[in-house]
C-alpha cells in the first residue's frame, strides 16, 4: 500500500538495466529450446534469475524505454521493487505449492470431461452436416419443410420469425406440416394407370402431403391469396390436383361456394423454410456445447477443438502472504501511532506484479508435475479477500493475464466500472487486539454532522487483520474526495455482532475501584450516540450528572458495580447481592441460575464515530 497516485518512476541503474535483458533473454531461449523432448543429449538449462510472465503474451525481448512507460513484462521484470513483488508473489506459491496442486488436480477431471464432450459434439456437428446435405439435395424443399415439422418453433429464418410463425401467419393451418397428416397419407398409396405396360409401372409411392400455396422458390412479387371457402373450393388446378392426389376426386365437394367465412392462404417459400432447418441443425452441437460447458469462448463453441484449460485457485493470496511477510503489504507498520485510525491507497502496481510472479510460478510447477497446460493460464486472480465466492467474478482483481493490454497497475477486471484504486483504512489500536477485526464502515455525510441512516455509507469490499492490533478495510472511495471533504466524511467502528461479552465492565471490580470512582463518574466530554441527540436518552443518569446512581436500576443496561455486593477478593457476591431492576423479567430472581445472571450482566454491542477531520 502506499499515499501517492501514480506508479513510482522507474529507477533502475541503466547499466544494470542492460546486464539483466540479455540473461533474460537467454533464459527465455533456453526454455524455448526446452520444449521440444527430453533425451540424454538436451542442453542443460540456464540457472538464471526468472523473467517473470513472459509466455502469457510470448514476450521473447525486453527493452528499458518500455519499462520507463509502465509497459507490464518490461517493468515488472527490469524494475527492482517490482521484481522483488513478482518474487514474493513466486515464494508464496512455493510455500504452498502442496495444497495448490492438489487443488489444480481436482480440476482435472473437468477438463477432460469437457474435452470428452467437445469431441462428441464435433463428431456429431460432421455427421449432422453430412446426412443433412444428403436429405437437402435428395429431396424437394416442400417435403425437407414438412418433414422438420417437430423444430419449425425453434428454426429462425433470416427475418429473426420462426418457421412456425411463418406457416401461420400465412393461413396454413398447423396440420398440413404435421406428423398425423403424414401417417394418414402414407396409408393411401398412389398406384401407377393399368394402361402402363407391367414392366414400365412404378412402385407403388406415397406422396408428401404439400401445404397449399408453398413456394419451391422465392418469389419477388406477392403472389395472389389462395381461399379455401366452407362449403366449396376456390383455387387453382395444381392445389386441386395434390388434394385429388392424396384423398380422391370424392373430397371435391362441388356446387355453389357458400357465402360463409373464407380463409385466406398466402405463399410461403419452403426454401427459406429449408435453409433454416439446416441452419439450426448445423448450430446444434454449438448450442449444447454452449449450454454444458461452462466458460467456453464464442470461437471454442463454434470450432469445438478440444481445450486447454488452466486450473483456477479461488483462495486470496494476501493470506498466505501475511504470514510470512506481512511487511510487505503496509512498511514501516511500527510506526503506526497506538489506537489510531490513518489512511492509505490501494497499490495496484504491486498487486498486479505479485499475481504475475504468482501465476509463473505455478505454471511451472504444473509443468513439472507433468499437468497438461500451455502456462499460459491466468490461476490466481484474487489477491484482497473479498468473501466472495469461487465462481463469483466479482471478487477478481484482476483479468486473464494474457489479455491485459493497459499499462503495470490499470489492468482492472471487467466488474471494476470505476477502475481506481480503493481507499484503505488501517485501525491500530487496544481495541483490535482485545476485540480482533471489527466492523468499519465509511460514511459521506449530507451535511457535517453525523446523523444515523442519513447520508451514504461505503462498506468494505475487502479487509483482513495485518498484526494482532492492526486490521485493514478497503473501500470502493476516492481518496483524493474523502481528503477535499473531511467535514462530510465519517469512520463508524462497530463491535462484531454475535461475539458475546459479559460483564459490568473491562475489568475487575478491585482494578476498577483503584482507578476510577464508580458512584462518582461522570464523562469529561459530550457523547452523541447513533441516531440520537443525547446521550442521557440511552446512558445513566449518574454518567451525565457525576452523582450516585439510583438504588434500583430501571434497566438490566444500567447495572454498575455500585449494585454489586463484592466479597474480600473482589468478586461479586451473588448470595449477598440484591436487585430489583423495574425492567422485566428479574434475572436475579429466587429462581436464578448461572444462565440468567450471564444473562443480567450481557453487554450490548457498541458503535464508535470518529470525524475524518480528527484522522487527517
Amino acid at each position: 500500500m502506499r499515499a501517492d497516485r501514480s506508479v513510482q518512476p522507474f529507477n533502475t541503474d541503466p547499466e544494470l538495466a542492460s546486464l539483466l535483458i540479455p540473461t533474460l533473454e537467454s533464459v527465455i531461449a533456453g526454455e524455448m529450446v526446452a520444449q521440444g523432448a527430453d533425451g540424454p543429449d538436451k542442453e542443460d538449462p540456464l540457472v538464471a534469475m526468472p523473467p517473470y510472465g513472459w509466455r502469457f503474451q510470448g514476450q521473447e525481448k525486453f527493452d528499458a524505454s518500455h519499462a520507463e512507460i509502465g509497459h507490464v513484462f518490461d517493468r515488472i521484470n527490469l524494475d527492482l521493487k517490482f521484481r522483488h513483488a513478482a518474487g514474493l508473489g513466486a515464494e508464496t506459491v512455493r510455500r504452498n505449492q502442496e495444497r495448490f496442486s492438489r487443488i489444480c488436480w481436482s480440476q482435472y477431471r473437468d477438463i477432460v470431461e469437457a474435452n470428452l464432450a467437445l469431441a462428441r459434439l464435433n463428431t456429431a456437428k460432421q455427421l449432422g452436416a453430412s446426412v443433412a446435405l444428403r436429405i437437402a439435395t435428395a429431396l424437394p424443399a416442400p417435403v425437407v419443410a414438412a418433414l422438420s415439422e417437430s423444430v419449425h418453433e425453434v428454426a429462425l429464418l433470416s427475418n429473426g420469425r420462426t418457421a412456425a410463425a411463418v406457416y401461420s401467419g400465412a393461413g396454413i393451418p398447423a396440420s398440413f406440416t404435421s406428423r398425423a397428416l403424414r401417417r394418414i397419407a402414407a396409408k393411401r398409396p398412389v398406384r401407377p394407370p393399368a394402361s402402363e405396360p407391367r414392366e414400365r409401372r412404378p412402385r407403388d409411392v406415397t406422396p408428401m402431403p404439400v401445404a397449399p400455396g408453398v413456394l419451391t422458390t422465392p418469389r419477388e412479387s406477392p403472389a395472389p391469396e389462395i381461399r379455401l371457402r366452407e362449403g366449396g373450393f376456390d383455387m387453382p388446378a395444381q392445389v386441386r390436383n395434390q388434394i385429388v392426389q392424396l384423398f380422391g376426386a370424392d373430397t371435391i365437394v362441388s356446387g355453389p361456394t357458400s357465402p360463409s367465412r373464407a380463409i385466406a392462404v398466402h405463399p410461403v417459400d419452403t426454401g427459406s423454410v429449408v435453409s433454416a432447418v439446416l441452419s439450426l441443425f448445423a448450430e446444434l452441437p454449438s448450442r449444447k456445447a454452449e449450454w454444458v460447458i461452462g466458460g467456453l469462448a464464442g470461437i471454442e463453441t463454434e470450432k469445438l477443438d478440444s481445450i486447454m484449460r488452466a486450473p483456477v485457485i479461488s483462495d486470496p493470496l494476501v493470506n498466505p502472504l501475511i504470514v510470512f511477510e506481512s511487511r510487505a503489504i503496509l512498511r514501516a507498520t511500527d510506526s503506526l501511532p497506538n489506537n489510531t485510525v490513518s489512511i492509505v491507497k490501494e497499490n495496484r502496481a504491486f498487486v498486479e506484479a505479485f499475481l504475475v510472479g504468482a501465476n509463473h510460478e505455478m505454471n511451472n510447477e504444473l509443468r513439472w508435475r507433468e499437468f497438461p497446460t500451455d502456462m499460459r493460464g491466468t490461476i490466481f486472480r484474487r489477491f484482497w479477500d473479498r468473501k466472495r465466492a469461487p465462481s463469483d467474478p466479482a471478487g477478481d482483481d484482476i483479468p486473464e493475464i494474457h489479455g491485459w493490454t493497459g499499462q503495470l497497475g490499470s489492468n482492472y477486471p471487467a466488474h471494476d466500472i470505476d477502475r481506481k484504486e480503493s481507499l484503505v483504512v488501517l485501525v491500530r489500536g487496544d481495541l483490535i487486539r482485545k476485540y480482533g477485526q471489527i466492523l468499519v464502515t465509511l460514511n459521506r455525510a449530507a451535511g457535517t454532522s453525523y446523523v444515523h441512516g442519513e447520508g451514504t455509507d461505503f462498506t468494505p469490499i475487502f479487509a483482513g487483520q495485518f498484526t494482532p492490533d492492526i486490521c485493514y478495510y478497503g473501500f470502493d472511495a476516492d481518496r483524493e474526495s474523502v481528503l477535499a471533504e473531511k467535514a462530510r466524511h465519517f469512520f463508524v467502528l462497530y463491535e462484531v455482532p454475535g461475539r458475546v461479552r459479559f460483564g459490568l465492565d473491562v475489568a475487575t471490580a478491585a482494578v476498577r475501584r483503584d482507578r476510577f470512582a464508580f458512584r462518582k463518574a461522570a464523562l469529561a466530554f459530550p457523547l452523541t450516540t447513533l441516531g440520537r441527540d443525547a446521550a442521557q436518552v440511552l446512558l445513566p443518569a449518574h454518567l451525565n450528572t457525576g452523582n450516585e446512581p439510583p438504588a434500583v436500576a430501571s434497566k438490566w443496561d444500567e447495572l454498575s458495580w455500585a449494585h454489586m455486593q463484592l466479597d474480600t477478593a473482589g468478586y461479586i457476591n451473588v448470595e449477598l447481592t440484591s436487585l430489583a431492576v423495574a425492567e422485566a423479567p428479574n434475572y436475579w430472581s429466587s429462581n436464578r441460575d448461572a444462565a440468567s445472571i450471564a444473562r443480567s450482566f450481557w453487554q450490548k454491542p457498541i458503535a464508535a464515530i470518529v470525524p475524518a477531520t480528527r484522522v487527517l
